[in-house]
């Protein structure tokens, strides 16, 4: 069974992590319309890099979320900077092909 997560700009097909774009001329994306209309719900966007997918909720992670701290307390940019770094850096690993969440 396809399931999809949401992303910042479309959404990912987790049975092979394709990224689809929100792009009405794109074949997946009109795919996963019908998947919506049909009763589908996506997995929601993760708030932050600090959360796991639990199989039907996202939940903190206690050892990111205690890195997200600990590198916090020394970061100037406080809590919300590194977060959003950290956030970044996942993204760009799983870009990359060098992280699977699924």
């Amino acid at each position: 069974m396809t399931t999809y997560a949401l992303t910042r700009d479309g959404v990912t097909r987790l049975e092979d992590n394709a990224a689809i774009p929100n792009d009405p001329a794109n074949i997946d994306w009109a795919i996963y319309q019908q998947w919506l209309i049909e009763g589908g719900v996506p997995r929601p966007l993760q708030p932050g890099a600090q959360y796991d997918w639990n199989g039907s909720a996202w939940i903190v992670n206690a050892q990111r979320q205690a890195l997200i701290d600990a590198l916090a307390a020394d970061y100037a940019g406080g809590r919300a900077e590194i977060a959003a770094d950290v956030d970044e850096l996942l993204r760009q690993l799983r870009d990359l092909g060098l992280l699977d969440d699924a």
